[in-house]
């Protein structure tokens, strides 16, 4: 778990880089995962009939879509709203 001078500093550094490319990397990152995860499981298991092997490129592709919306819409305003509250509350700790 992040200390809190750890996530601002590192939510810092995010946020130079722009949503834009926090979404399509981090996105494309994670879209990538939850694709590739199927796939592994019918290529090492051999009771799980999983026809995933035909369409995998439809599947990567809706994946990483999937991945950079959801980065875009959900992840960076999450981060940004716990950024401003422990940004907060680390500045309220130090006045005291």
């Amino acid at each position: 778990m992040f200390k809190n001078t750890d996530f601002i500093k590192s939510w810092e550094e995010t946020r130079k880089s722009g949503r834009l490319r926090y979404a399509l990397v981090e996105g494309t990152i994670f879209g990538y995962i939850i694709a590739a995860t199927p796939l592994a499981i019918s290529i090492f298991s051999e009771s799980v009939e999983l026809n995933i092997h035909k369409y995998w490129a439809y599947y990567l592709g809706f994946s990483i879509l999937g991945g950079i919306i959801s980065y875009w819409l959900v992840f960076w305003p999450m981060n940004e709203y716990f950024y401003k509250k422990k940004k907060k509350n680390n500045k309220t700790k130090q006045d005291i």
